[in-house]
């Protein structure tokens, strides 16, 4: 046999030169002894009381969990009545939004494909107080100038779940903040100003 790498046991000075009959006699020794696999092994993280378990997570900050683009046909119908649009969530994301640990947000962003230069879209996450998933509330902001019409759009919409980590599994090569700010309160606008809330 040709060896390249000896584990545990007293180690040769040349391991061309192995005496294998040495070497195991060796293994009486548990000084020599050296760790050749692990069977279904626990993070030491799993031991620590639950809330001492979530400071840590959430002191190495959030992640993107998921990252997609649809395509969407719609229409168009009423002055300022938006579309809702059901977000395509795959069963392992849903989960995820799920799990209060997480704490996910959604980020999503709409844009047509026809790039027209009348009007462009915004959009709003809703989360159903039910329990139902989060979908999209897409405004067509158009321009205030012209009389509304009757359009059909093709749009694009690009959205991703970011949230604090489910488990130790880090990736330090991104680095997200999030700023959140809850408003409980009805926000005074002007009525002759069109709504745009969202990401353009």
């Amino acid at each position: 046999y040709k060896y390249t790498k000896v584990i545990g046991g007293k180690q040769p000075e040349n391991i061309r030169n192995l005496n294998r009959g040495d070497w195991v006699s060796s293994l009486d020794n548990y000084e020599y002894w050296d760790c050749i696999e692990f069977r279904n092994p626990i993070s030491i993280f799993q031991f620590l009381p639950e809330d001492l378990h979530e400071r840590i997570i959430k002191s190495f900050g959030v992640k993107i969990h998921y990252l997609t683009t649809e395509n969407y046909n719609c229409v168009f119908e009423e002055f300022r009545k938006p579309i809702q649009y059901k977000l395509n969530i795959p069963f392992h994301v849903k989960n995820i939004i799920e799990d209060k640990y997480t704490d996910c947000k959604i980020f999503a962003t709409v844009t047509d494909i026809t790039k027209s230069k009348n009007d462009f879209f915004t959009c709003q996450v809703l989360y159903p107080s039910n329990g139902e998933l989060p979908s999209l509330i897409i405004h067509r902001v158009q321009n205030s100038v012209e009389i509304f019409k009757r359009r059909e759009c093709k749009l694009k919409i690009g959205w991703m779940v970011i949230g604090y980590y489910r488990d130790f599994n880090f990736d330090f090569n991104t680095q997200i903040n999030i700023l959140k700010n809850d408003f409980n309160t009805l926000i005074e606008y002007d009525s002759k100003v069109p709504i745009c809330l969202g990401i353009p």
